[in-house]
């Protein structure tokens, strides 16, 4: 077993290390999972990451020797809209600087990730080949966008892969949406919440889920349900604070006004 064996058997997430990256522990190692379990049935494989920003979610795949390509796709902008409500920015956000760093933990990066400056729905389908058997969707978080990447994943992975969304807390309409979608166009796959805001669908009955290392975690899901709910709270308390309680109360007199026979 080489080192890198090691390390990902163990789900070590100092292979996040290098880079600095927007993942909270419990997501690195859900991320880790999955691409352990996908490694194992495949061998080779193929990755695609949607809003690699500075590369920090490439850094286990491109140190894995088993993962042939990794598919990076950025638009770039200086900030993102956000459902939040708030845009969020995004200092230095340039394919150089992603390379840069990726070329410091191997000086190959630039032979094995091909890098898209676009929106995925701008790129040519046939750019993605051979497709990817794991996508990862961490860009602009807003229904929309969610929406467009996963069709965009859809179109262009294998028909056994996996797509992982991160953020889950906060894009989860548009997981709702899609797995929707999914159901009443009667595409078989499955859906899961691994800790802490990352989503699975997996296609192509793949099955990712009943390799142990994956079906470990699944049973601590509720590192993914309380986080997710807990992030949402403070929503709650400004939504029944007293100003907003009597503009609830206002809304709900005009309605029955607008009810009332006239």
């Amino acid at each position: 077993m080489t080192e890198f064996e090691r390390r990902i058997a163990a789900l070590d997430t100092t292979l996040f290390d290098a880079i600095p990256c927007q993942l909270y522990e419990d997501d690195r190692q859900s991320l880790l999972a999955v691409q352990q379990a996908m490694r194992e049935r495949v061998g080779s494989y193929r990755y695609l990451d949607i809003g690699s920003y500075m590369g920090g979610s490439l850094q286990p795949y491109l140190l894995d020797p088993r993962c042939e390509r990794i598919f990076s796709i950025d638009k770039r902008p200086p900030s993102t809209p956000d459902d939040r409500g708030l845009p969020v920015v995004y200092p230095e956000n340039t394919t150089a600087a992603m390379m840069n760093n990726l070329c410091s933990i191997d000086p190959g990066a630039d032979r094995k990730v091909i890098a898209f400056e676009a929106d995925a729905s701008q790129i040519e389908r046939g750019a993605i080949k051979p497709g990817p058997e794991i996508c990862f969707i961490d860009g602009e978080h807003t229904v929309g966008a969610v929406m467009s990447d996963f069709a965009f994943c859809r179109e262009v992975a294998l028909p056994q892969s996996v797509i992982c969304f991160h953020d889950a807390n906060i894009v989860f309409p548009a997981l709702a949406r899609i797995v929707q979608d999914l159901q009443t166009d009667h595409v078989p796959f499955e859906a899961y919440a691994l800790p802490s805001y990352v989503f699975v669908i997996e296609l192509g009955g793949i099955r990712l889920h009943s390799d142990p290392v994956v079906a470990t975690l699944l049973l601590q899901n509720w590192k993914a349900y309380l986080p997710s709910l807990i992030s949402m709270e403070h929503y709650r308390e400004v939504y029944n604070t007293t100003p907003v309680r009597m503009l609830r109360a206002v809304s709900r007199s005009l309605k029955r006004i607008r009810r009332s026979p006239s």
